[in-house]
């Protein structure tokens, strides 16, 4: 198990204080450019949303600023792992792991959805299941190998994923959906497909600060 190293942020009031609107997202804003004394002195303006601080570190696969945040008070291990998956940090999804994270079906998601085709076999591995929600994702992309990956471990149902294919206009990803005998005219709306529980809490999280 990883074991953060104390000492190196503990004393922070030797840091100057940044020149900064928000903290909070200015935590996640100087941390993902790793610029380890920029965010000890951010810390110093007692900020409260480490959860998103802690999602940007994951992003990085920074294992000293993720138990830094943890230690803090982030607790939303989940949405950390998505965003490991989706960037292919190995060690920081194992960390999270040994943190109690069980749920890896969104994490699946996030890993079809950038074609990381080690990442998707290794959550399997873990447990993950929810392999419809991921064929969402890979044709979002027209990710075609993690399409033929889950459609082997036994996707057999594309309505949805060709309705979103549609939407996103992502003609390879069709392609290969009409190969598999899914018709382009199905009125299936896209909305009354798969879900997974966290997924759309990250998105919004990425969204506000177009970083993590």
């Amino acid at each position: 198990m990883y074991q953060y190293k104390m000492g190196l942020y503990d004393n922070i009031d030797k840091f100057d204080k940044p020149n900064q609107n928000n903290c909070e997202d200015s935590i996640c804003f100087t941390m993902y450019q790793a610029d380890i004394k920029e965010v000890a002195s951010i810390i110093k303006l007692n900020p409260t949303n480490y959860d998103e601080a802690l999602c940007c570190a994951a992003r990085k696969g920074n294992l000293e600023l993720m138990e830094l945040f943890k230690n803090l008070g982030a607790t939303k291990y989940f949405n950390a792992m998505l965003a490991d998956a989706e960037y292919s940090k190995i060690n920081a999804m194992t960390l999270l792991k040994e943190w109690g994270v069980d749920n890896y079906d969104g994490a699946i998601y996030c890993a079809a959805y950038n074609g990381n085709i080690y990442v998707m076999e290794l959550l399997k591995e873990w447990g993950a299941t929810n392999f419809d929600i991921a064929m969402l994702a890979a044709v979002e992309k027209s990710q075609l190998n993690a399409m033929k990956l889950l459609k082997e471990w036994g996707v057999t149902e594309y309505k949805f994923a060709m309705r979103k294919a549609i939407d996103y206009s992502q003609i390879d990803a069709v392609n290969l959906l009409k190969e598999w005998g899914v018709s382009e005219n199905d009125d299936t709306v896209y909305s009354s497909g798969p879900r997974v529980e966290g997924l759309e809490d990250y998105y919004v999280a990425n969204k506000k600060l177009n970083i993590c």
